[in-house]
């Protein structure tokens, strides 16, 4: 389990969970040292409800991804009142294609690695479909001025 830089944007993290073994793992679970706590649950998508990492996951094969915080957000609301963790700690259960239980892991998920860290903007087609949507929000204005409906 990783924090990881979203497709869409560098400035969102990504919670993702991978199977690196050869085969399927059965019956993950995850244990969080605290609450997982996000500056977008407010928005009607807590972290902590999130179906495979509340209930776990039956059969991992490769592995999921969900988006986790928008690091900005995250911070700025710290350095108000937020007191939202930089890090924790989860420990991952599973078993193997036979279930048998292996040893639990441990993952640190540390956000504050981001802090200040520089980065290239990366452009991507997320990008490019924005700029259409405005210059087609323009090109209308334009046609509703000049009377071209």
């Amino acid at each position: 389990m990783t924090l990881e830089p979203s497709g869409a944007s560098r400035h969102f993290f990504d919670l993702v969970v991978r199977n690196h073994g050869m085969t399927m793992a059965r019956d993950v679970q995850f244990s969080f040292d605290k609450a997982l706590r996000s500056t977008i649950d407010n928005a009607g998508y807590p972290i902590a409800n999130v179906k495979f990492l509340r209930d776990g996951i039956a059969t991992l094969v490769p592995g999921y991804r969900v988006l986790f915080d928008s690091m900005p957000a995250r911070h700025q609301a710290n350095r108000g009142s937020a007191d939202m963790p930089d890090s924790y700690t989860v420990k991952v259960q599973y078993k193997n294609r036979d279930g048998d239980a292996l040893p639990p892991e441990e993952y640190v998920l540390d956000s504050a690695l981001s802090l200040s860290a520089p980065y290239a903007q990366e452009f991507k087609l997320h990008d490019l479909v924005k700029e259409v949507g405005k210059f087609r929000e323009t090109f209308q204005e334009w046609a509703k001025q000049a009377n071209w409906d």
